[in-house]
C-alpha cells in the first residue's frame, strides 16, 4: 500500500525552509522587536551580551531591530548576517 503525500505547505512562524530540502533558515525582519527576537531565539541573549548590548530587561527592548540599529549606529544587514551566523553555529535547529 502506497502512502499518499500530503498536499499544501504548513506554515511555521519565524522559520522557513531553505532551498535545500529539509534545511531551515532564520527569518529576521527589521520590524521585529528585540523582545520578539529573543523570545524566538533565547540563545541570542548571549549574542547581544557579547556585543555589549544588554537587551534583556532593558526598557528599549520593545524597539524594532531597525530602531535599534539606527540608535546604535549599526548596519541592519550586517547585524542580520551576524545573528544568522550565530544561530547557525549554535545549531539551534
Amino acid at each position: 500500500m502506497k502512502r499518499e503525500k500530503k498536499k499544501g505547505k504548513g506554515k511555521t512562524k519565524g522559520i522557513r525552509k531553505g532551498k535545500t530540502k529539509g534545511k531551515k533558515r532564520v527569518v529576521i525582519d527589521k520590524n521585529m522587536s528585540i523582545n520578539e527576537l529573543l523570545a524566538r531565539y533565547p540563545s541570542l541573549v548571549e549574542f547581544f551580551m557579547q556585543k555589549g548590548h544588554f537587551c534583556v530587561g532593558c526598557p528599549y527592548a520593545n524597539e524594532t531591530l531597525e530602531e535599534f540599529c539606527l540608535s546604535n549606529g549599526i548596519n541592519f544587514k550586517k547585524l542580520k548576517k551576524e545573528i544568522e551566523e550565530f544561530i547557525k553555529n549554535k545549531k539551534i535547529f
